[in-house]
């Protein structure tokens, strides 16, 4: 029992400190002078992490109204992103009727700064190939994703500190 109770501590002191080296790195960052006027954000959970998204947002309530800030999501996630508290919401289809397609060709155009993707890794999903492809393009087009809270709560305050990291040569 002592050694699950101190196992469980030291995976929570990697997370913590593995988060506190992303933002490290993320803060080094130099606020480039060609920060995007307005930055969308992505924001999609799968059903079983939904009531953790509306938490998620709803502490940040702040960043998501700004002004420069827009929001797309997909299907549900919208309609309950809009009855936490967010003003101003772009829908498109839920992600087994396409929506994270949907996003993935916005990431392609780069009307997306950044996606925050709360999955459930441990459900089957019938889009996930829809999934995977928006991972990949997300990689491919350099667009920061997080895909679970830490991670989210680390992207969303960079954001709110330093706007969109300007790539080198773009």
């Amino acid at each position: 029992r002592d050694s699950v109770a101190s196992r469980g501590l030291g995976d929570v002191y990697k997370r913590q400190r593995c988060g506190a080296v992303l933002h490290q790195a993320l803060s080094s960052l130099q606020p480039g002078a060609a920060v995007p006027e307005r930055m969308r954000v992505a924001l999609i959970a799968h059903d079983g992490k939904k009531a953790s998204m509306v938490s998620f947002v709803m502490k940040r309530l702040e960043f998501f109204n700004r002004e420069e800030v827009d929001i797309v999501t997909t299907g549900t996630t919208g309609t309950l992103i809009l009855e936490a508290g967010i003003t101003k919401v772009q829908r498109v289809h839920s992600g087994p009727l396409g929506g994270d397609a949907e996003i993935a060709a916005m990431v392609t155009r780069g009307e997306v700064q950044g996606v925050v993707f709360f999955r459930d890794p441990l459900d089957k999903h019938p889009h996930e190939p829809d999934v995977q492809m928006l991972m990949r393009l997300c990689d491919v087009h350099e667009v920061p994703l997080a895909t679970n809270y830490i991670a989210g709560h680390i992207l969303i305050e960079h954001f709110g500190k330093f706007g969109v990291p300007v790539r080198d040569g773009k």
